[in-house]
């Protein structure tokens, strides 16, 4: 499946990307520190970003683990497509993916400040990328992850 990303003139730009939740056996998630580099604000963010013109969601994630992480998941699946709109200037088509965290030493973070463990909990405490808390609700309630 590929995608393309349109720009419209005197309309609401739209992007595809495609992210992945990385997420450990006790219910953990591993998200990207983006403070100071955030184009919406957010402190925190899932991994991944936009799908370019001839890529599909899965080739776009790939490449981005490998752009923000040096990382190659082996057991990356398809979680679900979100749309969102973000404000009056930006909506978002989102292809979630889900993959077991990789160990901390495994992983060399090359883009954002470092890579962090939160509990769902305390990853939807954050100051996060503006509807990432709709995506981790309801991952967590697909894996069985408390929610208080």
């Amino acid at each position: 499946m590929f995608i393309r990303t349109l720009y419209y003139i005197g309309a609401m730009p739209h992007r595809n990307v495609s992210i992945v939740i990385f997420y450990t056996g006790d219910g953990k998630l591993l998200l990207q520190d983006r403070k100071g580099i955030a184009k919406f604000g957010e402190d925190y963010d899932f991994f991944g970003g936009g799908i370019e013109e001839g890529e599909g969601p899965r080739q776009a994630i790939l490449r981005e683990l490998k752009e923000e992480l040096d990382y190659v998941p082996h057991d990356l699946k398809f979680f679900k497509r979100f749309e969102f709109k973000i404000d009056a200037n930006d909506s978002r088509t989102e292809y979630v993916f889900m993959s077991k965290s990789p160990k901390m030493g495994s992983i060399k973070v090359l883009e954002g400040k470092a890579a962090k463990l939160f509990t769902v909990q305390e990853a939807l405490k954050l100051k996060l990328f503006p509807h990432d808390e709709d995506i981790i609700r309801e991952f967590a309630r697909a894996k069985g992850f408390l929610l208080q």
